[in-house]
């Protein structure tokens, strides 16, 4: 009966699992678009910065022309990449301001310092 169905079936199943291992592809070898994010900053985008197995969330608060306004979080993660999630809106420190120009953004990104961008 199972031999039946296969043999009445063949090419369907063939296509669900060509479909399938295509989708398993595209979602396990996607590639970061962390570059691609810092090379356009947004108003709210979170930026994870990483010195040694510590990361430190900062957000974008306002753009200038060549400076970025960002707020400290107020904690910091250890041995992992916090997941967005972990992130909560409200534990930004309002008190403070962060000042960075693009091009050193660009620079900490290329040394490894900056390791995720959040939309």
């Amino acid at each position: 009966m199972f031999r039946d169905f296969l043999k009445n079936n063949n090419r369907s199943i063939l296509i669900i699992t060509i479909l399938i291992g295509g989708w398993l592809l595209l979602y396990f070898f996607k590639g970061d678009d962390t570059g691609k994010l810092i090379a356009n900053p947004k108003v709210g985008m979170i930026y994870i910065f990483q010195e040694d197995e510590v990361y430190a969330p900062m957000r974008i608060d306002s753009i200038a022309e060549q400076q970025l306004y960002m707020r400290n979080y107020l904690f910091t993660f250890v041995d992992a990449v916090p997941k967005r999630k972990q992130i909560i809106a409200e534990e930004f420190d309002l008190n403070f301001y962060a000042i960075y120009e693009k091009r050193e953004i660009r620079r900490l990104y290329e040394v490894g310092n900056i390791v995720k961008v959040y939309p």
